[in-house]
């Protein structure tokens, strides 16, 4: 643990160097304990396994670098994690995982990418997980996006016994599935996901729907749901009692329904309370058999992100004249158009214009009323694509929900 904390702080604080490159990144430790009567709703473990029901602690540090330059972008992640069960004979899972995502924007909204991984994990025997997974993606606006996906996965598993109930020993399983996904997000206040997915070699018999919504209730305060129907074909083989060796092949659908409802607190920049619940119930079709489980967790997640390019950073200063006048000056050192965009003006894209008024500076007049307002600063360049700007440390932020800030202007 100590060894791969270590070598994450130096993934990044190393690259520093990168500065003019658009290189970003953060570190994060989740520690979280939960209870569950099927380890399969475990995270990390993911093996079936309705025998016992038991309490586990997990601990997983963690660590993503990210390059961004213009219509390219990659990041690169890595991390662990430890979990111990109080009723499971083998008492400790451990393991870790790598990740690596390409970009390339088209222009017009379309981006093509692929994402490829691996992890390993000790549960008594060894289970490996690798895959590459291509995808393209559309976003129409900033806040609706629709991608889909197709690639393999693979699995292998050492070290087995006939006693585990799992896969044959050395043996590589290969996946090959695809999926569709579509993302709306609605005054960042609320998201909604949805999508649906399947195997390429059996696009029917084995497919899924999913879908999502979370809503940010306060600044630092958001609540989630989550829903979803896995559909599982395959055959059985039966021994017939009419005779030696006969043997009656049937065709056997699962049906796997998940619910679930999550919470998150932002009690401060760096560190962020959680919460979940989650259901799962089986269906068989052909032995009708219904099996119902639950998970719940708690936990705190604690995220360092060190700025490693001011350039790529706008400064914000606010200033109040007579007569409800704000002027927004903000220095920014790129290229490309920015506007704003914020609850000054509901929202509506691409927003406020902001004129240029010297080198590196730029400026707009506000006529605002008495209260709070939370914004953005949106950079469109050259070739049409929209991003937004972080903003320095100076600048008063608050969480947008989704894993960005907004800035937060005060008027008296």
């Amino acid at each position: 643990m100590i060894r791969l904390l270590t070598g994450l702080f130096l993934m990044l604080f190393l690259c520093s160097p990168l500065y003019a490159q658009g290189l970003q990144g953060f570190l994060s430790l989740d520690a979280r304990g939960g209870y569950s009567t099927n380890t399969m709703m475990v995270p990390f473990h993911g093996e079936w396994n309705q025998s016992v029901s038991t309490g586990y602690g997990l601990l997983s540090p963690s660590g993503t670098l990210v390059y961004d330059n213009g219509q390219f972008s990659t990041d690169l992640g890595a991390g662990g994690f430890f979990e111990t069960f109080s009723e499971v004979d083998r008492h400790t899972v451990k393991g870790g995982y790598g990740l690596w995502n390409i970009r390339q924007g088209l222009g017009s909204g379309w981006t093509l990418g692929a994402e490829t991984g691996a992890n390993r994990v000790a549960l008594g025997y060894d289970r490996s997980n690798w895959w590459a997974i291509p995808w393209m993606s559309w976003q129409p606006d900033l806040f609706t996006r629709f991608r889909i996906k197709a690639g393999s996965s693979f699995r292998r598993y050492r070290n087995v016994s006939p006693d585990d109930g799992v896969g044959e020993a050395g043996r590589t399983t290969r996946f090959d599935l695809y999926s569709v996904e579509a993302e709306r997000w609605f005054g960042f206040r609320w998201q909604v996901r949805a999508g649906f997915f399947g195997d390429l070699s059996d696009p029917v018999g084995t497919a899924g729907l999913f879908g999502s919504v979370e809503h940010l209730i306060t600044n630092r305060f958001r609540i989630g749901a989550r829903a979803g129907l896995d559909q599982y074909s395959y055959q059985m083989n039966y021994v017939d009692g009419s005779g030696p060796g006969a043997v009656i092949t049937v065709d056997e659908t699962d049906r796997i329904w998940r619910s679930g409802i999550q919470a998150r607190y932002q009690l401060m920049d760096s560190v962020a309370l959680t919460a979940s619940g989650d259901h799962l119930r089986l269906s068989s079709a052909a032995s009708d058999q219904v099996l119902n489980d639950f998970h719940i967790s708690a936990g705190v997640r604690f995220t360092i992100r060190p700025v490693f390019n001011r350039d790529r950073v706008a400064e914000t200063d606010w200033q109040e004249s007579q007569d409800d006048v704000v002027m927004l000056n903000i220095r920014y050192n790129g290229d490309g158009e920015l506007f704003l965009i914020g609850d000054l003006n509901d929202w509506k894209e691409p927003g406020i214009p902001l004129r240029r008024i010297g080198r590196n500076r730029y400026a707009t007049e506000l006529t605002l009323s008495p209260g709070g307002y939370e914004y953005k600063i949106l950079l469109i360049n050259t070739e049409g694509d929209r991003t937004w700007i972080e903003f320095s440390e100076e600048t008063y932020t608050v969480p947008d929900g989704f894993g960005g800030e907004n800035g937060m202007i005060f008027i008296d």
